[in-house]
């Protein structure tokens, strides 16, 4: 019987089945970092304009189009056009847009006047004066936000390809991880967040949880789109990233010490294991085996909760799914 194998033994079974979950994931994230690659955009470090916005939209609006009360970026009102090599700002000479970048952060809302090359001559443009206004600053640190001028413009850039090995994809599914337990301990109320979209008394957030019938749902949309620059070998990449994250999601949230999940079991037998160590340590009758089975109310409970919970996630991948935006 398995209840009579010594505690090791019955761990080692009951941690199998998650295992394997978490073993194809690391499988699937290896093969995507280490085969496809992490693709970024970095800037080519030349002062080149790659574009050039036509409003000025709040940081913390929702939106990305223009609107009419909207004011007109300083570098659309100076005459940038994508492509402009900028030469000077603000008569200081320019040899990159890192350089660039901090002039116009220093520059508040002062004047900006600039030089650029434009198809082999240089221009002087339009002054306009740059906005000061809070922006989110990149660093290694905490995030941070300092309220410095905004110009409107995007660097040339380029696609970079750094492709991984093991101790990144360990690293990659460590934060996976706690990414996971966060939001198993949020699952209930992104699950009431669902029911609530269900009958329209509010959006379903797009970070939330989903089905089976969600995830089949957007590994379709992926495999079936034609978003330009993504290739064979892009969807593969993010079919990968799919599975894995399922897989990881899965074998983390057995190993929750209740049963009747895996952990609910593991949880039982190291109880027992531990029990039995304490009573040989100190010469005392062996207390024998824990009887699992009285936790079977509990078992119950859970059980009703998680098949409520997935009813609810299939219902809403099929009355208001999770869109891939590809």
């Amino acid at each position: 019987m398995f209840y009579k194998l010594p505690a090791a033994k019955k761990i080692r079974v009951m941690v199998a089945g998650p295992g394997v979950n978490i073993a194809l994931a690391f499988l699937c994230f290896l093969c995507v970092y280490g085969i496809y690659g992490v693709h970024s955009v970095e800037p080519t470090g030349r002062p080149a304009v790659s574009v050039v916005s036509d409003c000025v939209i709040p940081q913390d609006a929702k939106r990305t189009a223009c609107q009419d009360s909207d004011q007109v970026s300083p570098a659309r009102a100076a005459g940038l056009r994508p492509g402009d090599v900028v030469v000077s700002f603000n008569s200081q000479p320019v040899t990159s847009w890192s350089q660039l970048s901090d002039l116009i952060h220093a520059n508040g809302d002062s004047v900006a006047a600039m030089e650029v090359e434009r198809d082999g001559t240089q221009v002087k443009l339009q002054a306009s004066h740059t906005i000061a206004m809070p922006r989110d600053l990149d660093g290694d640190g905490p995030k941070q936000t300092a309220t410095v001028g905004f110009l409107g413009v995007e660097p040339e850039s380029r696609e970079v390809v750094t492709r991984h090995g093991l101790v990144y994809t360990m690293e990659r599914m460590g934060e996976m991880t706690g990414h996971a337990v966060s939001s198993i301990v949020q699952l209930p109320a992104r699950v009431y967040n669902v029911a609530q979209a269900i009958f329209g008394q509010g959006e379903r957030a797009q970070d939330g949880p989903m089905s089976v019938i969600g995830g089949s749902r957007l590994a379709g949309e992926v495999a079936a789109s034609t978003k330009p620059g993504l290739d064979i070998g892009g969807k593969a990449a993010l079919l990968g990233l799919v599975v894995g994250s399922f897989n990881l999601f899965i074998g983390v949230f057995n190993l929750i010490p209740l049963l009747p999940l895996d952990g609910g079991h593991i949880a039982g037998s190291a109880f027992e294991g531990a029990r039995r160590c304490l009573a040989l340590r100190f010469s005392r009758p062996d207390p024998g085996h824990v009887n699992v089975a009285r936790q079977l109310p509990v078992a119950y409970v859970i059980g009703l909760a998680m098949l409520s919970m997935s009813l609810v996630l299939m219902v809403g991948d099929i009355v208001v799914p999770l869109k891939s935006g590809l």
